[in-house]
């Protein structure tokens, strides 16, 4: 392969400026054709086949060749960007694919950071791919961005701080008592949650709540099953003709659920994923197909009908969801030293009844250090997700009242039923 180099790194720099060229071809309208150097599907592979050049001369001749055609590419981009912003064409999109798309060039023919051919190879294709994919999600990213409010960008930067700056300086050792309390790994677990949660709200943002109470249901049972459940209940009960479709969105949300709780085990403790995934299993497909029955029943301006979300990146929702980590961590290792493996049950249940996702957590991590057994931990998971469920009916009857309480609470009974069934026969 050695001897075929220059070849291969010269078409991967005519690739990567052909890719970038096309999307540009593609997405410039009749106005920029006319009014700016916009470049295209030539244009951008001759500025990578230029740094490809230059980098490829600075092998021989030193890094001049690289430096003096990179000034001179500056200067003719500074020159045609003020001249668009004359003609009344401000913007630096166009300019600094340009500037990229020459690096990326100048990157193929540069060995030295590389360990390998095909990490070079690697390396290129991902970033021309990314910066592409960027450019052609430029309507979608707008439409995403008109659709995030000022606070939810205060709220996501605030957790961020944390979740980049101040978990990297927590300590990785056992604290507390007992030893189960490890800073580090909390922070993880929150980062964790939270994440999650976030792609779900990014995903009802980006769909918009309009778009039916099924969809934001399905999507915002990655934000919060419990969450969905209240509102779904109240638009009910103020919307008497959209029961049917908020019991719908009830009970999608709490099947999403049961997937995430199998999502958070595997990263937390996988030998524990196929004890806590057969039941989950179980009960989500339950729910989906009630689901599917229950939609037959519905028209479709009773679809149209949204709902919306909050951002779970508020600092102080990521406070609250570590304390009750801890309290629950606490709690279950206590309980069981002082009366025995058992006593997890009487916990998963007493937690269960206002969230999911720390006794989750907390039971795969105790297992993984052998606190628990793997069994009793699955099952404890289990009774959690069983409790939560019930409770989450009990909300739906008392909040959207008899006609959407009645279908949620026969949905939510025939999960924790088979769901337990499953663990029964096990």
């Amino acid at each position: 392969m050695e001897s075929y180099e220059p070849f291969l790194s010269f078409a991967l720099a005519l690739a990567s400026g052909l890719l970038i060229g096309l999307e540009r071809e593609q997405s410039r309208s009749d106005s920029e054709r006319r009014g700016t150097f916009h470049g295209g599907v030539r244009t951008f592979p001759i500025f990578s086949l230029l740094g490809a050049v230059s980098a490829f001369l600075s092998r021989q001749w030193g890094v001049w060749p690289l430096v003096l055609v990179t000034a001179a590419l500056l200067t003719f981009i500074g020159i045609t960007y003020v001249r668009d912003v004359q003609r009344g064409f401000p913007g630096l999109t166009s300019e600094g694919a340009f500037i990229l798309s020459f690096l990326l060039g100048a990157v193929a023919l540069t060995p030295q950071p590389f360990s390998s051919i095909p990490q070079r190879v690697f390396v290129v294709s991902a970033l021309a791919i990314t910066v592409t994919v960027l450019l052609s999600a430029r309507a979608t990213l707008h439409s995403l961005l008109g659709r995030i409010s000022r606070d939810d960008l205060f709220a996501t930067l605030k957790f961020l701080i944390v979740a980049v700056v101040v978990l990297p300086l927590l300590p990785d050792e056992p604290l507390g008592p007992w030893g189960v309390l490890n800073p580090w790994r909390l922070g993880v677990m929150v980062s964790l949650l939270t994440g999650i949660s976030f792609a779900g709200y990014v995903a009802v943002r980006w769909a918009g709540p309009e778009r039916g109470l099924l969809l934001t249901g399905a999507v915002g049972g990655l934000v919060s099953s419990t969450a969905v459940t209240l509102a779904a209940s109240q638009r009910a009960r103020t919307h008497p003709e959209l029961h049917s479709v908020a019991a719908q969105s009830i009970v999608l949300a709490s099947s999403i659920m049961f997937a995430r709780v199998v999502v958070l085990t595997m990263v937390t403790n996988p030998a524990l994923t196929a004890a806590v995934a057969t039941p989950m299993v179980v009960m989500a497909l339950t729910g989906v197909a009630f689901t599917v029955l229950l939609h037959w029943k519905t028209t479709e301006s009773q679809r149209a009908t949204g709902m919306a979300v909050s951002n779970p990146f508020e600092l102080s929702s990521a406070l609250k969801m570590t304390g009750l980590l801890v309290a629950v961590t606490l709690v279950s290792r206590w309980a069981t030293s002082q009366f025995g493996e058992g006593a997890a049950y009487v916990t998963s249940v007493l937690a269960g009844t206002t969230d999911v996702d720390a006794i989750t957590l907390s039971m795969a991590a105790l297992a993984k250090q052998g606190t628990v057994s793997g069994s009793v931990a699955a099952v404890s998971i289990v009774i959690a997700v069983a409790s939560n469920t019930l409770v989450k009916g009990a909300m739906a009857l008392v909040v959207g009242g008899w006609p959407v309480g009645r279908w949620v609470l026969l949905a939510f009974g025939l999960q924790v039923l088979l769901g337990g069934l499953t663990v029964a026969l096990r």
